[in-house]
């Protein structure tokens, strides 16, 4: 580990970790979760893999996870016991979380001023991501419409709906989302054969949920 890297996480043991872990949240090396109401709720630091001595950049993920929904959609529940950000159903980079909703990474060499930095940090979690993180404690409160800058599951609204009894709402969720994939722009710039191989799966696993697409 160089003594760039080292400094970010000295930045971010200054930076989020005091906040998260006065809203409950409990730390895995990379990765801090709480359980909030029905929710697991999912921090992660992420460092860039091109990080240098000269140059580190870094920034956070958030994620939101419902066991009975998690396990609707794929059997049982993919979570490992030590929480990641990465196997949560909801997911989105702070970036889109804050005013200019862009993808956002901070930027460390060894002239930058650490306690700066580490002071944005916590005010980015205690202003963005705690207050972000509010919406999503449990299925029925969730708004699970897919947009931009999330990343979850084609099928999730439709499996929460199951999850609440709302079966018919949940096969409304099925149709939405295949119109979705026919008219959005990044679904029509993939090859076909992926584009496809989405509405398949889809089709088959509404199917295997006694939901008629």
């Amino acid at each position: 580990m160089n003594q760039n890297t080292k400094k970010i996480k000295q930045i971010a043991d200054r930076g989020i970790v005091p906040t998260l872990k006065n809203a409950g949240f409990h730390r895995r090396g990379s990765d801090f979760s709480r359980n909030y109401g029905e929710a697991l709720q999912v921090v992660n630091l992420q460092l860039s893999s091109g990080n240098t001595k000269e140059l580190g950049r870094f920034t956070l993920n958030i994620g939101v996870h419902f066991t009975r929904v998690a396990a609707l959609l794929f059997g049982k529940d993919p979570m490992p016991v030590n929480p990641k950000e990465s196997s949560c159903l909801l997911r989105a980079r702070v970036g889109l979380l804050m005013p200019e909703q862009n993808d956002h990474w901070w930027s460390v060499t060894p002239e930058t001023n650490g306690e700066a930095v580490s002071k944005e940090l916590a005010a980015v979690c205690s202003s963005y991501v705690l207050p972000w993180l509010e919406h999503f404690k449990s299925v029925a409160e969730t708004d699970w419409k897919p947009r931009r800058g999330m990343i979850q599951h084609p099928c999730a609204e439709a499996a929460a709906n199951l999850v609440l009894g709302k079966t018919e709402r949940a096969a409304r969720c099925i149709e939405e989302e295949l119109a979705r994939i026919h008219h959005d722009p990044a679904y029509r710039d993939q090859n076909n054969a992926w584009r496809d191989e989405q509405i398949s799966q889809i089709k088959k696993w509404a199917a295997e949920n006694g939901i008629a697409a």
